[in-house]
């Protein structure tokens, strides 16, 4: 009987050991989340900065510096989460913003990849790829667009992009 409790006990310490090693995990794994969106947090509020406030103010050196602090938080944060979607969609921005549009479009194609249904990624790229006078790259990512559109309404908008591209190819 005396045998039966130790095992017993040393079962369910096991169990309790196990189950504490579980939660820890789970509690670091939420704290990794955490940092990730801290990280994309902070990279915002630098953008906010730039954009909203040292742009319009005229201090475009101080706009460059807040935008170059964002790119680094975003990338930290995609550096925790390699498919953290919205971390990827502001460093896109922010890119875009900087006319770095070889960059962005970079991005908007990690985007695409992540949210293959986002029609909006896909009109993000062809514009940056636009801005980089690539029309036949654009067209085509318009075209891939159109395969995933399931509204007639947004077919009929993407033809019109793709018909104004077109006349630039």
């Amino acid at each position: 009987m005396v045998r039966r409790v130790l095992v017993f006990g040393c079962a369910l310490s096991v169990f309790f050991a196990s189950f504490i090693c579980i939660a820890q995990g789970q509690a670091l794994s939420q704290e990794i989340a955490q940092d990730e969106v801290f990280y994309n947090e902070q990279g915002l509020s630098f953008f906010n900065q730039g954009y909203y406030t040292s742009l319009p103010q005229g201090r475009p050196q101080e706009a460059q510096q807040l935008f170059e602090q964002a790119i680094a938080a975003f990338k930290q944060s995609i550096a925790i989460n390699e498919t953290y979607a919205d971390a990827h969609r502001n460093l896109a921005r922010v890119y875009y913003v900087q006319k770095r549009f070889a960059d962005a479009a970079q991005e908007y194609e990690r985007l695409i990849e992540l949210m293959p249904e986002d029609i909006d990624m896909y009109v993000k790229l062809a514009t940056a790829h636009a801005n980089q006078e690539k029309y036949p790259e654009a067209i085509d990512v318009l075209e891939r667009a159109k395969e995933v559109a399931d509204d007639e309404h947004v077919v009929s908008l993407l033809n019109e992009f793709l018909q104004r591209l077109q006349q630039n190819d």
